[in-house]
């Protein structure tokens, strides 16, 4: 069993500016995108967790944090969870990075179609939400959306504190794609005016 609050102090300044930072793009994110996932407040409080405790992996290993991250949340008491519920924000953690949810994963088959449904939703929001602080600098400040029903597609137009900032465009285009898919969608980031 982790003290997940214990390991979360010790995290760096930086590491938990960024986790503050996340967790603030993925509930923009969310309440922006709620007419398209349909999901409510218990929901909004497992991405609010998984949010801030998607990197807590990185305090025993860089590569792979993500499982990591997974096997502290799941291990951890956090209060106010149920196992169950633990489960599922562990897996939204999971998934902020490396490989999307899939029906042969390991970890994505414990789920019934509910819990995978709500941890699909979830991680496509921190994995964007994720990108948008990649670089650790609280460079995002707000976002607007727009939604074209017309071809389904999702404009997300993000206000910045750096001029000439942008997320990388190859990462943007592999981090979305759970999202896209989930929301069916096509997600546009572009700069506001």
């Amino acid at each position: 069993m982790y003290n997940i609050e214990s390991i979360y102090k010790n995290f760096s300044e930086s590491e938990k500016s960024h986790s503050t930072q996340v967790t603030k793009l993925a509930v923009l994110i969310f309440q922006n995108t709620q007419f398209l996932h349909e999901l409510g407040d218990k929901e909004l409080e497992y991405l609010k967790q998984a949010a801030k405790y998607h990197d807590i992996g990185r305090t025993i290993s860089s590569s792979e944090h993500y499982i990591k991250s997974y096997e502290i949340i799941v291990n951890s008491a956090l209060k106010g969870f149920t196992k169950a519920e633990l489960e599922v924000i562990a897996q939204i953690a999971r998934y902020h990075s490396g490989e999307i949810p899939s029906k042969f994963d390991k970890y994505f088959k414990k789920l019934d179609n509910s819990q995978k449904r709500i941890v699909k939703k979830l991680a496509g929001i921190l994995r964007v939400a994720d990108l948008l602080d990649r670089e650790h600098l609280e460079l995002v400040k707000n976002i607007d959306f727009e939604f074209i029903k017309e071809g389904r597609i999702l404009v997300m137009q993000i206000s910045v504190l750096q001029k000439g900032y942008f997320p990388d465009v190859k990462i943007l285009a592999k981090k979305k794609i759970l999202l896209e898919k989930t929301f069916i969608v096509q997600l546009l980031v572009k700069l506001a005016k």
